[in-house]
């Protein structure tokens, strides 16, 4: 267990956000808030000893997505699973359990199925979609960067890697999954306008961090926590900002997901929550498509 979700036992939740808060001014924050906006260099995650390290925990998450368990499994965490249910089991089910969600529809009434895991680092969501619906074949394409592409290649031939985004989305896909990915692209909209494209009619954007009131901005992450020493900058997106950008694409919502709170971001303007989307690609003619949609207050 965690010292967070030790704290978070035993403590009220106002005031563990209250030790978050000033906790960050005593140690290196994982995430902080970028005032100036993105940053012109970061080292981001085309890092070799990023991928040698997935390549380690490969086989523990392997055993972990098998059987009966709760799905409370992480990449990331998969060598760390204990008999107690903690903070992050909670975060990293609720997270299958929606992507398992949108799998589920978008294969209905099919043997088989076409996905695009956009950011999908080595591929390990083609594994866990193989134990969530067994049997069902799927065409599963993982676009990533070049380190982890190459880790990817070696642990998952069944799966079609791709480094060149521009190759990726020639094709359409039942279900296109950007999870953890969209917020990592300094120009976001214009990657979900592409990926929108692509989708026949699935879209899903998932685990990212979003806010309520304010203008979006950038954060820093450092995921030391996670055995990555590294860090790059991401987008904490205004949910009203994206779902309308989302409508400008002809993307209708079908489903919110509430993943978990979201991280404390040292000195940001807000704090917000994990959360997921899924998306039907509008398919009435653009005469009478109403690009608009619903009201999303």
């Amino acid at each position: 267990m965690t010292i967070a979700e030790k704290v978070r036992d035993w403590i009220p939740p106002a005031l563990f956000r209250w030790v978050r808060h000033w906790i960050d001014y005593i140690r290196v924050a994982p995430w902080k808030y970028l005032p100036d906006g993105w940053p012109a260099e970061a080292r981001g995650w085309d890092v070799d000893a990023i991928a040698k390290v997935q390549i380690e925990r490969w086989p523990a998450y392997l055993a972990a997505i098998q059987g009966t368990a709760p799905l409370g499994v992480n990449l990331e965490r998969a060598e760390q699973r204990t008999e107690r249910v903690g903070l992050w089991d909670i975060f990293d089910h609720n997270n299958i359990v929606c992507f398992a969600y949108a799998l589920t529809l978008a294969s209905r009434v099919k043997n088989g199925v076409s996905v695009l895991d956009w950011g999908g680092g080595v591929g390990h969501y083609y594994p866990l979609s193989k134990a969530l619906i067994p049997g069902l074949a799927i065409d599963y394409v993982c676009h990533d960067v070049p380190a982890l592409c190459r880790a990817g290649r070696q642990l998952n031939p069944e799966v079609t890697f791709e480094e060149d985004p521009g190759a990726c989305v020639q094709r359409s896909y039942d279900l296109v999954f950007a999870g953890s990915s969209l917020w990592c692209h300094r120009n976001w909209p214009e990657v979900l306008g592409k990926l929108a494209h692509c989708a026949d009619p699935y879209v899903m954007v998932s685990r990212m961090v979003f806010i309520d009131h304010g203008a979006s901005f950038v954060a820093l992450q450092r995921p030391r926590a996670m055995g990555y020493d590294t860090e790059y900058p991401l987008w904490i997106i205004n949910r009203n900002e994206f779902l309308a950008a989302a409508r400008t694409h002809g993307l209708r919502l079908l489903r919110e997901f509430l993943i978990s709170y979201g991280p404390h971001i040292h000195r940001a303007p807000a704090q917000g929550n994990y959360l997921g989307f899924l998306f039907e690609k509008d398919t009435a003619p653009p005469q009478v498509r109403n690009v608009h949609g619903p009201s999303t207050d």
